[in-house]
This record gives structure tokens, sequence and C-alpha cells, in this order.
């Protein structure tokens, strides 16, 4: 077989599907690139999500010692931080990531210590609040999160109080 720029035949099958063996040279490489950029964007995705639910030192202390933090509030803040990092539509600067995550974490203190008479609404305008601080991300996207966060929260609350 001769060498027409995509390896060895093992490595040509190991990266193009069956269906893709009827394709063009040209297509071929548009596919090979779009699945790097995919993978590239995963990896992005990934170390986005691990920057943003990283703890301050004096929290993580707190975790390691196991003083101090209620599992429900750990809960709260969980649910805060699922989906922040796919949101994100580009890195956050280090000093706004670091007021992103302090904002966080005190939307969820005063979450957690409202929690007996908490009004859904006043959640939803603190989550949109909070949310708004990500650069170039669409605001009814962002409203959508909101509520949804705050769904889960409610949720959350209500199971906790049964």
């Amino acid at each position: 077989m001769a060498f027409d720029g995509f390896g060895s035949p093992l490595e040509r099958q190991q990266m193009i599907s069956p269906q893709e063996e009827l394709l063009s040279r040209e297509e071929m490489e548009y596919l090979a690139a779009e699945r790097e950029a995919k993978q590239q964007l995963e990896e992005k995705e990934a170390t986005e999500t691990a920057k943003v639910a990283t703890a301050s030192p004096a929290v993580e202390a707190q975790v390691e010692s196991g003083v101090g933090i209620d599992p429900l509030l750990t809960e709260i803040e969980g649910l805060l931080k699922v989906d922040v990092g796919r949101i994100l539509a580009e890195p956050l600067p280090t000093e706004a990531l670091d007021r992103f995550v302090a904002e966080e974490k005190s939307l969820a203190h005063r979450i957690f210590e409202k929690r007996e008479h908490l009004n859904p609404l006043d959640v939803v305008k603190w989550i949109e609040q909070w949310l708004h601080q990500l650069p170039k991300v669409n605001k009814d996207y962002l409203r959508q999160e909101a509520r949804n966060k705050t769904e889960a929260i409610i949720t959350l609350l209500r199971a906790g109080s049964s």
C-alpha cells in the first residue's frame, strides 16, 4: 500500500471508521481536523472544570480536617459547580476565577443559611447574578441554567428536610 500521509494501514484503520473509507482525501483531512478540535475542546472543558472546582486553601484545610463543613452545604456548592466548566466560553483570568469561586461559596452559604425560609425566585436571581460574571455567554442560556440549578437546590433542600 502506498503512503498517502495518514500513517501505516493499522494507524489509518484506527483513525477512520468503515463509513469514511469511501470519502475523498480532503473530506478525510477535514474529519481528522474536526476530531482533533473536538478532543482539544474536551480537554479544555476538563481543565476549566478542574479550575472551577478548586477550593481556597482555608476551605481545603477545613475539608481535610473534616471540621465545620455541613454535608448539605457541600452538596449545594456541588450543585452550583455542575456544568460551569462547560458554560465557560473562554478561560477566565486567575483573578476573575478566584472572585467567581469566592462568590460561588458566598452564594452557597447564603442559600444554606436561608434554607428554612427560601424563596425560589430569590435563588434564581442570586444565581443569575453570579453566572453573569462569565464573559461571552448568552444571557438567556444563563437564565435557564440559573433556573435548573435552583430547581436542583430546592429539590435537595426539600429532600434534606424530610
